[in-house]
C-alpha cells in the first residue's frame, strides 16, 4: 500500500514520539553497580580492640586483640580471678567469612573463635554465630587504638606500682600500693597514688608513646611513712611520654626514654575501694 507524501508527514512526528518514549534514557541503559562496600572494604578495621567479657566460672574477661593488615592476629586474656596466674595470651592468623563481615580466628586449639567487625568495635559472636549477649546486655569489643601498643595497657585490669625511682618501698602503711586501670571503652585511666584518687584520659600514639593529659585527683591530706609518694607518682604520670612492656611488667618513661615508674599487672579487677 502507498502512503502518500502528505499523510507520511503528517505521521513522522506521532512515529518518531513513539520511538522516542519507547528508548531507554541514557541513565537506563547503564545502570548503576549495586553497592558492593563490606566491612572489609569500607572500615577502617585493623588496630587494637579490648574490653570486659562475661565467664561462666569467674568474675569475668579482659581480653585485648589486635588485628594486622597481614591477616594475623595477637590475643590476650586476663581472667578476673584470684587463682589467675597472668596474661594468657595467643596468636595467629584470622579469614574473612563470606559477606567479609565476619572474621574467624586460626588458632592451634581449633576453637575458632569469631567476630562481627562494625565501626571501632568487634562484637563476639555465640557457636550460634549471633552476637554476645548475657545480662540484657551486648557485649562488645572497643577499637582503642590503630597500634598494636594497646595491647599492653589494656591486658591487665589493675596495674600495681612496684618500683619508683627514689622510694625504696611502694607499699603504704596499709600495705597497699599505688595502681592504674585503664578503660578501653573511655579510652581513659583511674587509680590510686598512695592517698588520693586520680582519674584522666589517655593519649597513643605511634612508637609506643604515651600521655596522661589533665589529671585530676581528690584533694585528701596525705600522711605517714610515704609522705610524698603521690607527689611523685604523679609526677611520673605527667612527664610520661612512652612505654614499654615485658611480660608482666609495664614501664613508664620520661622524655629521653629513663624509667620514671614500674608497674607488675595484678590478677583482679578493680574493686570499690582502693
Amino acid at each position: 500500500m502507498k502512503i502518500s507524501a502528505r499523510l507520511f508527514f503528517l505521521l513522522l512526528p506521532v512515529t518518531l514520539a513513539g520511538c522516542a518514549a519507547a528508548a531507554p534514557s541514557r541513565q537506563d541503559s547503564h545502570p548503576q553497580p549495586p553497592d558492593k562496600s563490606t566491612a572489609k572494604t569500607s572500615l577502617d578495621w585493623s588496630g587494637s580492640y579490648a574490653g570486659n567479657l562475661p565467664c561462666a566460672d569467674c568474675a569475668g574477661i579482659r581480653m585485648t586483640i589486635s588485628l594486622r593488615n597481614d591477616d594475623h592476629y595477637l590475643l590476650t586474656r586476663q581472667y578476673a580471678s584470684n587463682k589467675a596466674e597472668g596474661i594468657f595470651r595467643s596468636q595467629g592468623s584470622f579469614h574473612w567469612l563470606p559477606g567479609a563481615s565476619e572474621i574467624e580466628l586460626s588458632s592451634a586449639d581449633g576453637s575458632g573463635e569469631r567476630f562481627q567487625v562494625v565501626e571501632n568495635a568487634l562484637v563476639p559472636l555465640t557457636g550460634e554465630g549471633k552476637a554476645l549477649e548475657l545480662g540484657g546486655k551486648r557485649w562488645v569489643l572497643h577499637k582503642v587504638s590503630s597500634q598494636d601498643s594497646a595491647q599492653a595497657l589494656y591486658a591487665s585490669y589493675r596495674w600495681q606500682l612496684s618500683k619508683l625511682p627514689g622510694y625504696q618501698t611502694v607499699a603504704t602503711a596499709n600495705g597497699k600500693k599505688p595502681y592504674l586501670v585503664f578503660d578501653p571503652a573511655e579510652r581513659s585511666v583511674s587509680g590510686w597514688d598512695g592517698c588520693n584518687r586520680i582519674a584522666g584520659r589517655v593519649a597513643l600514639g605511634a612508637e609506643n608513646t604515651l600521655r596522661f593529659p589533665a589529671l585530676v585527683s581528690t584533694r585528701m591530706a596525705c600522711l605517714g611513712s610515704n609522705a610524698g609518694l603521690e607527689t611523685a607518682f604523679s609526677t611520673a604520670l605527667n612527664a610520661t611520654r612512652s612505654f614499654t612492656w615485658h611480660g608482666n611488667l609495664l614501664d613508664l618513661q620520661g622524655e629521653n626514654g629513663k624509667r620514671l615508674a614500674q608497674f607488675t599487672e595484678l590478677a583482679e579487677p578493680e574493686s570499690s575501694g582502693h
